[in-house]
């Protein structure tokens, strides 16, 4: 298995960057729970393996005990460790990328020293972080100053959802982090959601527009306009107006095929020309006008539908 290692640090120390920082998040996907971002800087020319770090990788590729053995280390070892939180509020606020962002800058402002170059795990560079940056897809399995932000940033997150576990024993925080797992759904669907769920997500805002569950949060008690009763309104908008949109474009398909395969309703659409009423009444049977009336219907629907997706709720 191929570990990360310093050579990415290493180059930049040559060119004379001398705090170098590796940043990384937790919790991008969960249900519930704050996003978690750490930064790291390790000491130039560090040798992880006399520093005990020889084992580190990315996060996810551990086991919570080697990332529990590994945390106390890291803090030692390190020049500094700087670590930012967003909660679910934020998130439903700005959206999950812009949080885990704000949660990198966060984690960055929050260290002893300023760096003086930032190794970010991800596609993106936070427009806020002014210091010189790069960005690493997969920088958590290549640079071991990232993958060391990354265990910083896992295991602060698995103890605060395990301390939320205590509060809310329901949902089993303390197994699944608040990831959408089967037993995770389940608990939403019978015991409702809490504050701590990000009502932004799509199950939730489903759990929510359900109203299934004792609760911890009362939909119907809340003021109007508040967040959770936002979402509660555009889930059944957007059910309704998604049903017409599936409906009347099959309706449209099934028409267009009908044209074609159907000489009763054909000849509706070869009518001769100048306008001649004996045929058109002629051509109009029950059927085809039942068959008309319903499928002009349902077109109608679909072009309401259809503007209404891209229009402001």
């Amino acid at each position: 298995m191929l570990h990360p290692d310093l050579h990415l640090e290493s180059a930049l120390w040559a060119e004379g960057y001398r705090l170098v920082c590796g940043v990384d998040e937790a919790g991008r996907g969960p249900l519930a729970g704050p996003v978690v971002a750490a930064a790291v800087v390790f000491p130039p020319h560090i040798d992880l393996k006399i520093a005990g770090l020889d084992g580190l990788n990315d996060s996810k590729k551990l086991t919570p005990k080697k990332r529990e053995k590994l945390l106390p280390i890291i803090h030692e070892k390190a020049l500094c460790v700087g670590v930012g939180i967003v909660s679910p509020r934020q998130i439903d606020e700005i959206n999950i990328r812009m949080a885990s962002l704000l949660a990198m800058v966060m984690a960055v402002k929050n260290l002893a020293n300023l760096p003086d170059y930032v190794l970010i795990d991800g596609r993106d560079i936070p427009d806020d972080l002014t210091i010189a940056s790069r960005a690493i897809i997969g920088g958590d399995a290549i640079s071991s100053t990232i993958a060391a932000a990354s265990v910083v940033a896992k295991v602060n997150r698995d103890n605060i959802m395990a301390e939320l576990a205590q509060q809310f024993p329901d949902y089993g925080w303390e197994r699944n982090q608040g990831y959408p797992t089967k037993e995770h759904r389940e608990a939403l669907k019978s015991c409702g959601v809490t504050e701590h769920h990000r009502y932004s997500f799509a199950p939730v805002k489903l759990a929510m527009a359900a109203g299934e569950g004792k609760g911890a949060i009362e939909m119907n008690n809340l003021p109007q306009g508040t967040l959770p009763n936002k979402v509660k309104e555009w889930s059944k908008k957007r059910v309704l107006e998604t049903s017409f949109m599936a409906l009347g474009g099959l309706t449209i398909i099934f028409l267009l095929i009908s044209i074609y395969a159907n000489p009763e309703i054909s000849t509706v659409f070869e009518v001769a020309k100048p306008f001649d009423k004996e045929i058109v009444y002629k051509n109009f049977t029950p059927f085809a006008m039942l068959f008309m009336a319903i499928n002009y219907t349902l077109i109608a629907a679909f072009g309401y539908a259809l503007t209404k997706q891209f229009l402001p709720l």
